[in-house]
């Protein structure tokens, strides 16, 4: 079995997954900060990712790419695979925090 590898941004955390729906892998929500983007947008923890603007996101690595690389305020099209349907939500990029 493939070790895991989180994303993490201010908003949630995902792990990698096997993913089915014609995909090797997706990312698995295990976390959502409340009142965050993520949340905001209606993602909830159960939730896999399958599309972040229109790009498979595959891996924790290509997630967090995707995220830092899409305009701070930009809405973009998130579609995510939630009890087996195919939901998409339109999520709005939020800062990320200077720690």
């Amino acid at each position: 079995m493939r070790k895991k590898h989180p994303a993490e941004t201010r908003s949630f955390r995902a792990e990698s997954q096997q993913a089915g729906h014609g995909r090797d892998e997706a990312l698995l929500v295990v976390g959502v900060t409340g009142d965050g983007p993520a949340e905001k947008a209606g993602v909830l923890v159960g939730d896999v990712l399958l599309e972040l603007d229109s790009h498979p996101t595959s891996s924790p690595e290509q997630l967090l790419a995707q995220l830092f690389s899409t305009g701070v305020g930009r809405q973009v099209p998130l579609k995510l695979l939630r009890g087996g349907k195919v939901t998409d939500l339109t999520v709005t990029i939020g800062e990320r925090p200077v720690h």
